[in-house]
């Protein structure tokens, strides 16, 4: 008979993509998560941090942000204002 109330089974790989998933989310450089988590080469790590859609909608916001923050600088200079700003023509 199935026991219907023991919790799933978890898998070395299903621990490890989490460790994997929250290092990165930590904002742990990658090269130090693939140490920590014993990954080799980067294709592999990269099967392990998995993208989910938050993660995207996440990502999404932080550009709009960044964006909208670079929008509000002045970037072009009026070509009268260099002594302005000690620099020459």
């Amino acid at each position: 008979m199935v026991d219907l109330i023991s919790p799933p089974k978890r898998l070395v790989h299903d621990l490890r993509r989490t460790a994997v998933r929250n290092m990165v989310r930590a904002g742990i450089p990658d090269r130090v998560a693939m140490t920590l988590s014993g990954h080799k080469t980067r294709s592999i790590f990269d099967r392990y941090n998995i993208v989910s859609e938050a993660d995207l909608e996440q990502g999404a916001q932080r550009l709009q942000s960044h964006l909208a923050a670079q929008s509000n600088q002045k970037k072009i200079m009026p070509i009268g204002d260099h002594a302005k700003y000690g620099r020459e023509a």
